[in-house]
């Protein structure tokens, strides 16, 4: 088996750096221009139905894609579902047509802002619980450092006065600086 002098490694790990950069560089470049690649543009004679289209195709959900609209997906099934809202529009039905044929089909999951009904209850409010149950874990937190505050008996508080006053009358003890205020130790080194 050959081995590799101290020239060839160098020679290889500059040119995995040099293929790494390669890399790199060629996906930073090449990659944001797979984004201009648009959906096809559909124009109708009518403005109103090529307003209805857009907003149809910006409301309805890509089935693959399932974060983009049926106008930012390339998917075939988002091409298939354009074409067939095209078609829809074509033959003169309403935003309201389009929407149950897509939803028969498909299920309110194609739908951005799916209707409030009690199939999906649930999921609208869910984020109203959660606020209220926050709220009242935040409050309940907030009152309970409140009541927390024990209040003395009479008798502590003659215990907690005699306390404080036989410590002012002590005298410091060696090692201790009372100067400023505070208690804070000093080594002790032993001098008498």
């Amino acid at each position: 088996m050959k081995r590799l002098s101290k020239f060839d490694l160098n020679s290889f790990a500059i040119s995995m750096s040099g293929m790494f950069l390669y890399t790199l560089l060629v996906t930073l470049f090449i990659h944001p221009l797979s984004g201009l690649a648009k959906v096809e543009v559909v124009q109708f004679d009518d403005p109103a139905k090529q307003a209805l289209y857009q907003d149809m195709i910006e409301e309805l959900r890509c089935l693959v894609c399932q974060n983009q609209n049926l106008a930012d997906s390339n998917a075939e099934l988002a091409i298939d579902l354009r074409r067939k809202t095209r078609e829809l529009i074509e033959q003169g039905k309403t935003r309201q047509d389009v929407v149950a044929f897509m939803v028969d089909r498909y299920g309110e999951f194609v739908l951005y802002r799916p209707a409030f009904n009690k199939s999906n209850l649930v999921l609208w409010l869910s984020p109203v619980v959660l606020l209220i149950i926050a709220l009242w874990v935040v409050l309940r937190a907030r009152n309970r450092g409140k009541n927390d505050v024990k209040e003395f008996s009479e008798s502590e508080r003659v215990r907690v006065r005699a306390m404080l006053n036989q410590s002012h009358v002590q005298k410091p003890q060696k090692g201790i600086n009372t100067s400023s205020g505070r208690h804070s130790e000093l080594p002790d080194h032993g001098e008498s």
